[in-house]
């Protein structure tokens, strides 16, 4: 659990920085934003990096998602919860960070990262990480070119989608 802990310390540090730079104060909420995304972003790496790792991943997640809170603004997204800029954006950092802190010191079945001498390991598990997002952005993009059938009200929404023969109208 240290670095659970770790990284939500210090991505509500991170996230209350880019706060404190970009409006003049720091808010509650904003340190409360950050400690979730440093959860977020380290969820997926705990187990394959240093906790001196998780310092650098919560400063990043929180960063980064402080900065992703305020692109709902310029894209017009209707997300009062955050959602987007909390666990989408935290959830990207943390896999690719892996490729950076990965150690094989605190778990010996990983690689290296880019930060530890494992440069070639390193950026093969980054193309990985970059081919597999690709792949759920396509799978995202099916998923929205897949309508669903005009009268959902009926059937409901589950009932429509698993059975969409039964519920045309």
């Amino acid at each position: 659990w240290v670095n659970t802990n770790t990284a939500a310390a210090t991505a509500l540090m991170g996230w209350v920085a880019v706060e404190k730079l970009r409006y003049g104060k720091c808010t509650a909420l904003g340190a409360a934003s950050g400690a979730v995304a440093g959860l977020v972003a380290i969820t997926p790496c705990a187990g394959f990096v240093s906790p001196m790792g998780s310092i650098f991943i919560g400063v990043i997640a929180g960063a980064v998602c402080a900065i992703a809170i305020n692109l709902k603004y310029r894209l017009g997204l209707d997300d009062s919860l955050d959602v987007v800029g909390v666990h989408l954006v935290g959830g990207w950092v943390g896999p690719l960070c892996i490729g950076f802190f990965s150690t094989s010191g605190t778990n010996p079945i990983a690689t290296n990262g880019v930060f530890y001498g494992g440069v070639t390991s390193g950026a093969k598990l980054l193309l990985h990480q970059f081919g597999g997002l690709g792949g759920a952005g396509r799978g995202r993009a099916q998923d929205q070119a897949d309508p669903v059938p005009a009268r959902p009200d009926v059937a409901g929404h589950e009932g429509a989608l698993l059975h969409p023969r039964q519920h045309q109208s």
